[in-house]
């Protein structure tokens, strides 16, 4: 094999060219018509004018043989790498809605026309669109903030390869019970709820509600447990609860 490469890119066309000796040591270029060629692990595709096409990324045996003497044959070994970009989606796509202290795992899939997978580690841009919550370099985005957001990905120093994925909703938080009439100073314990798309109550992460009151009515604790106040008097006293979703 006459100035063949070791490594090649998917997509790559290299000539193929076999020179021999005779046994006067003389170099002479042997015509393809003359030797058959053939690849072990199916890398790319070897045409009939001596033409190796690299395809599929891995490492494999390019050997050539003479079509009079099997036992006169050349070997050389071959490794493709992936090609130049072609695909580049997000995936998944997000869902239609999500709540707050929800978190969805993106990446994107990357690949040349052939479907070798690309490495763009520390290569993607990730952006939040809309204010709805934050996304880290990884890709995991949680959402933080009640609204409607885009998700924005770009191959940094290629501007051509960006996508944004389709609109989403964050939608509120709920408190339980929503209004509760407390005798004396009963003890109720108050929960925060929010509810995936197909309805099911999700779990707050812990430590990541801080609760508030009015004081006038009472006090409550950092699970949520709110104990009324000893009313000294007839009328009776009306306030709120409000909870508060840490996004650190």
């Amino acid at each position: 094999f006459t100035n063949f490469p070791s490594q090649v890119k998917a997509g790559e066309t290299i000539p193929i060219q076999i020179d021999g000796t005779d046994i006067f040591e003389n170099i002479s270029t042997i015509p393809l018509s003359e030797v058959d060629f053939s690849e072990v692990n199916g890398v790319g595709l070897i045409g009939e004018t001596g033409v190796f096409t690299a395809q599929k990324v891995g490492t494999s045996i390019l050997r050539v043989s003479d079509r009079t003497n099997i036992d006169l044959f050349a070997e050389t070994e071959i490794r493709v790498v992936p090609g130049d970009l072609d695909t580049f989606e997000l995936s998944p796509l997000p869902p239609m809605s999500m709540v707050i202290s929800d978190t969805i795992e993106f990446k994107i899939v990357s690949a040349d026309r052939f479907g070798n997978p690309i490495d763009l580690k520390d290569k993607i841009k990730w952006v939040i669109q809309g204010g709805i919550g934050f996304i880290d370099e990884t890709g995991k985005f949680t959402a933080t903030t009640v609204g409607e957001g885009t998700v924005f990905v770009e191959l940094q120093g290629a501007s051509k390869f960006a996508t944004t994925s389709p609109g989403f909703n964050v939608r509120p938080m709920e408190i339980y019970p929503k209004e509760v009439p407390i005798i004396g100073t009963q003890n109720t314990q108050f929960e925060v709820r929010a509810f995936n798309t197909s309805g099911d109550i999700l779990s707050m992460p812990p430590g990541k509600i801080t609760w508030q009151v009015d004081l006038h009515i009472g006090s409550i604790d950092e699970n949520g447990l709110f104990t009324a106040v000893s009313l000294q008097q007839v009328q009776p006293l009306k306030g709120f609860v409000k909870a508060v979703f840490n996004s650190d």
